[in-house]
């Protein structure tokens, strides 16, 4: 159902487009209020290839209204449109330059139209002049403007055309026509302006003038959209070549009509738009559905990145509509054929089953900054209203006891007293819910109040769960709630999307290109806050309702204020975590950092690239700091599984380095320095099970036993010292613990076999008898003495992939016991009572890390891998201010300028960002 797919990928695509023409809008709107009174009938001098055009009649204090407002700030200065600036600019010297200014214009509209041209889009300026000396006025500035630029005057309608070449690649294209000002950088365009105005060949000689008398009067611009000319203008940014992911703007609209407003943050669009002649079936269907209420955000979650809702007055029309639709693409076959199946081997009639119990109301969300193309595996999900909610159930139920078998226990479980069902036919969603479902090929489903939510599987349920019954949800947000008070009571169609968690989607839908003009112009996107599409049908025409406000100022509480401190850009995408390091002698602080093709970067702490080392595979181990030479010149070293690398200060290899193993790909290296004399050992196991150690002359020490292990090792080994005692402990994969002294000879057996979990270290506890401490694979604790006796504490079971830390982070100077596991953080005393727990809204995926903030402020740095985001959890288990902060890897802390303020530095795909926290 590949063409089905892309037909719900294309109107999720209508909030990037209604975005796109938002900033070309806006943008082209400051002209309007700096060239001061407009209008005669400047329509009519535009031709009838427009893209976009803007009409406007303002004066500057309107200007200032838009030029003040926070969105603004956000959305000037994109590189994409220097060239239609600078061609702006022009005009406004012209204008600006003329004197009185306030005699210039007529007291009625100017215009600016976008037009494909061969040359790429160009823009189009139209103002009503007064005749006689104002015409005079403007051409002697022009002439003053112009001297030196060589001008051609062609004549054409009986005007005189003034084509000005102003460098190489630059033009200026200008005339007088009709009491109108006409001027273009493209002189074809200035002459298909003529031809418009003299012919009455613009487009206010066709039926784009129906759409134009719905434009409001008090707006403070009027913004007009041509479908398919807007198509062929941004069809360059689409990442598929055929341009098919921007083409739903040809099939939705002909023409759309805007009117402009702003109020605090809040920019709206709203104003009618009219269908192509050759109608899309599936917006044709749409169009004799009566608007009605979306009621789905009591079930929405709070941190859903977009959701897509059909309010309908008449859900069976729209389904026989879409099904209609579906018939005329070549896979529809297969979903007959599946319907059929199910009819002949089950007996049941999936139609039936799964919507004669619908309202009028079905939701699609998601809740991941993921790509389109990723959400199969349960990102997406499926909300859809049901008229009596104990037939939707019972109607359910009966087909998992027919599809699966009557015993219908085996087919569901409860969760937090929520039933959750699976259907066991592949596919049986998008054959009766059409695009809508896109890439949801399995059935799983539960019950909350009169809604029946679908999903992919049942991990996305129990997480959906949890949301409704922590309350977090749209209908319970402070700021969403001040959101839509903008929005229309009813409407057809609902699309909101959060800007910060969807730059991945962005970068699905667009092209390379598109995606670093969007990261370039927003770095901070979660600064846009949120957008809404509503279009609500009338019969005969979309009624489209388009918010976008920002978020910095609308928090219900005080954020921490960020401000970026220095952006780093690799060549590719960034991975692991910045390491800092720091120079003993001179205190110098930089950041390594690698990407994903093994490429080191050695950034300064003003964001400067130092130097680049190209190593093979990605480092596996703690990066160190040793000094060779003991000349106090240090040098990092590291290992991946191709080798140990060690490089200096200008990032060169140190002699004798790297160290490439002969055949075995090797663990993750371990530096000690048993007397602090800088006599290094390097310790590591290799892929045969064998512990080698070197020395940093890169050969294997002397005396060393050797020794084997029964699995191979992941894990670094440790080295721990009591009284005049050195051990070292190294783990296999197996889980098996090996305590071994310093020529490799086991020193001590372990009297208690154990399998330490996959994740974690041990820790060393002072004591009258020193012992070390780890966790198994369920959790429990083990406490192993360096005469190999093992004792245990149990606080509750956790998974195999649990995260364990122990460390103070209370600030009373004793150690916690600190464990996170999937989406949950637990901390205990040594007591066994919790002094601190939170769920998170996704799994946890990496090892926290503890930063200190004071004497008793101690922080725990989290990173969620699935929603793209890292997290400060204080000692009281709360969010700290101003987080969670998008993020695609974990991130570190410190003070980056030495300034007394700690800085946060992070991943975003190919950025290092360096961000300051202030309280």
């Amino acid at each position: 159902m590949k063409k089905n797919n892309r037909n719900i990928r294309k109107l999720i695509l209508i909030i990037s487009g209604a975005a796109l023409m938002t900033l070309i809008a806006v943008i082209a709107i400051r002209q309007y209020y700096i060239l001061k009174q407009p209008v005669s009938k400047t329509i009519s001098a535009v031709p009838v290839n427009a893209a976009l055009i803007v009409q406007c009649k303002a004066p500057d204090e309107k200007w200032e209204k838009i030029s003040g407002s926070p969105l603004w700030n956000e959305l000037c200065g994109i590189p994409e449109i220097s060239r239609a600036t600078r061609d702006i600019r022009y005009i406004d010297s012209l204008v600006r330059a003329s004197s009185p200014a306030k005699d210039i214009w007529a007291e009625e509209e100017i215009c600016i139209s976008m037009h494909n041209m061969k040359t790429g889009p160009e823009f189009l300026f139209v103002i009503p002049v007064k005749k006689g000396g104002v015409q005079k006025a403007i051409t002697r500035n022009i002439s003053k403007w112009a001297e030196g630029f060589s001008e051609e005057i062609v004549d054409l309608y009986d005007t005189e055309i003034h084509n000005l070449q102003i460098h190489e690649k630059s033009r200026f294209s200008w005339a007088f026509s009709n009491g109108l000002f006409v001027a273009s950088p493209s002189q074809e365009l200035t002459e298909l302006s003529l031809a418009a105005l003299s012919e009455n060949s613009g487009v206010s000689s066709g039926n784009f003038m129906e759409l134009y008398k719905t434009k409001g009067s008090e707006a403070l611009a009027n913004v007009f959209l041509n479908g398919k000319g807007v198509y062929e203008a941004i069809k360059h940014w689409d990442r598929d070549p055929k341009g098919n992911n921007f083409s739903f703007l040809y099939e939705y609209a002909n023409w759309m009509a805007f009117d402009l407003t702003i109020q605090d943050e809040m920019v709206r669009l709203n104003g009618f738009s009219t269908l192509p002649e050759t109608k899309s079936e599936w917006f044709k269907s749409l169009l004799t559905q009566e608007p009605a209420e979306m009621t789905t955000a009591s079930i929405i979650p709070l941190s859903c990145s977009f959701y897509f809702s059909l309010n309908l007055s008449d859900i069976n029309t729209y389904l026989l509509a879409d099904e209609k639709y579906r018939q005329q693409y070549p896979d529809w076959q297969g979903t007959a054929n599946l319907l059929e199946t199910a009819k002949r081997d089950y007996g049941v009639d999936l139609k039936s089953e799964l919507t004669a119990w619908a309202e009028n109301e079905i939701c699609l969300f998601s809740y991941d900054n993921l790509p389109m193309d990723s959400m199969a595996d349960g990102n997406l999900l499926i909300i859809v209203r049901s008229r009596d909610t104990v037939t939707a159930r019972q109607s359910l139920e009966n087909l998992v006891r027919q599809v699966n078998g009557p015993e219908t226990d085996n087919n569901r479980f409860d969760f937090n007293g929520f039933p959750i069902f699976t259907l066991e036919i592949e596919g049986a969603l998008p054959a009766v819910y059409g695009n809508l479902c896109g890439s949801m090929k399995y059935t799983c489903f539960t019950f909350i109040n009169e809604y029946v939510i679908f999903a992919n599987n049942e991990i996305a349920l129990r997480r959906l769960i949890l949301d409704y019954l922590m309350e977090n949800t749209l209908a319970r947000n402070l700021n969403y709630s001040r959101f839509t008070e903008y929005f229309s009571t009813n409407s057809t169609m609902v699309f909101y999307s959060n800007f910060s968690r969807n730059a991945e989607r962005i970068s699905a839908i667009g092209s390379q290109n598109f995606y670093k003009l969007f990261q370039s112009s927003f770095p901070e996107s979660d600064r846009l806050g949120s957008i809404a599409v509503q279009i609500s049908s009338n019969g005969k025409m979309f009624y489209n309702n388009i918010v976008i406000k920002l978020s910095a100022q609308t928090e219900s509480k005080p954020k921490m204020v960020k401000s970026f401190v220095w952006e780093f850009s690799a060549d590719t995408l960034l991975t692991g975590k910045p390491e800092i390091i720091k120079y003993p002698a001179s205190g110098e602080l930089a950041f390594l950092v690698e990407d994903v093709s093994g490429q080191l970067y050695f950034v300064g702490s003003d964001g400067v690239l130092q130097w680049k080392y190209k190593k093979q595979g990605l480092i596996n181990s703690s990066v160190f700091q040793v000094d060779k030479f003991k000349s106090r010149k240090y040098q990092l070293l590291f290992s991946t599984p191709e080798g140990i690398y060690c490089i200096d200060k200008k990032g060169n290899d140190v002699e004798g380095f790297p160290v490439l193993p002969e055949k075995n790909p090797i663990g993750p290296v371990a530096v000690f320095d048993y007397e602090s004399k800088k006599d290094y050992r390097l310790i590591f196991a290799d892929a045969g099970h064998v512990v080698q150690n070197f020395s940093m002359s890169g050969k294997q020490t002397e005396g060393w036993k050797v020794p084997t292990l029964n699995n191979i090792s992941t894990k670094a080994a440790q080295h721990f010292r009591t009284g005049s005692k050195d051990y070292i402990v190294i783990t296999d994969f197996s889980g098996e613990v090996y305590l071994l002294n310093r020529r490799g000879e086991k020193e001590k057996e372990i009297k208690a076999h154990f399998a330490t979990s996959e994740s974690n270290t041990f820790y060393y506890i002072k004591g009258k008898t020193p012992r070390i401490c780890t966790t198994d694979s369920t959790g429990k604790v083990y406490f192993l003495k360096f005469d190999g006796s093992v004792e245990t504490l149990t606080f509750k079971d956790f998974s195999k992939s649990h995260y364990f830390l122990y460390e103070d982070i209370t600030g009373d100077k004793e150690s916690e016991y600190i464990f996170a596991d999937k989406r949950e953080i637990c901390v205990f005393n040594d007591k066994g009572a919790i002094v601190l727990k939170r769920t998170m809204n996704n799994d946890i995926s990496a090892d926290p890390a503890i930063y200190n903030f004071g004497a008793t402020d101690k922080r725990i740095g989290l990173y969620t891998k699935t929603s793209r985001e890292v997290f400060l959890i204080n000692n009281e288990g709360a969010i700290s201010r101003g987080f969670p902060e998008f993020a695609t890897g974990k991130f570190t802390i410190t003070d980056v300028d030495k300034n007394g303020d700690l800085d946060m530095v992070l991943l975003r795909n190919s950025k290092l960002i360096a961000i300051k926290l202030l309280q």
